[in-house]
């Protein structure tokens, strides 16, 4: 099997996991395959110029600069995933994690990661230079409203709200 083709398998896999290119490479040596890092890294770049995934950096808890390492990929198209491992149909999680990113990337949010040492926050999404609202994204049923000039929403409303 050819080294993009288990690649893109492996991404799919892991939607929404935090991934680096050692731990792909571990991976690769799983399946008695040697690869090395710049050809992982050059087939990542590929694949999201061609718009099969995407790449959300990790963003520091103190500095909120973004960290080299460990990020989250989404793929474009979920049908590939649900197509290939029928068995992750069931993982509810990582597949409304992946819509919620594919819909705030096609509003135009700047998207990012943060985890620290008790949490993680799986979206940090920012449009540069406005003023708009800040949302809290959940399934939680306890809907609180505007606390601190932050919005809570289910993600059900916030999906619809964003296809108007």
């Amino acid at each position: 099997m050819i080294i993009i083709k288990y690649l893109f398998l492996f991404l799919l896999h892991n939607v929404g996991n935090l991934t680096s290119i050692p731990s792909i490479i571990k991976y690769y040596k799983s399946k008695q395959r040697t690869v090395d890092y710049s050809t992982i890294s050059q087939y990542l770049l590929y694949m999201q110029e061609a718009f099969l995934i995407h790449e959300a950096q990790r963003m520091s808890t103190k500095t909120k600069e973004l960290l080299a390492g460990e990020k989250k990929y989404y793929v474009n198209d979920l049908g590939f995933r649900n197509y290939l491992y029928p068995s992750l149909i069931k993982d509810i999680g990582s597949m409304l994690e992946n819509v919620v990113y594919t819909h705030l990337k096609i509003s135009e949010y700047k998207i990012n990661i943060m985890i620290g040492q008790n949490f993680e926050i799986d979206f940090i999404a920012e449009r540069i230079k406005d003023n708009l609202p800040k949302h809290v994204v959940s399934m939680d049923d306890i809907i609180l409203h505007n606390v601190n000039g932050i919005l809570h929403k289910q993600v059900w409303d916030f999906i619809y709200e964003l296809t108007e």
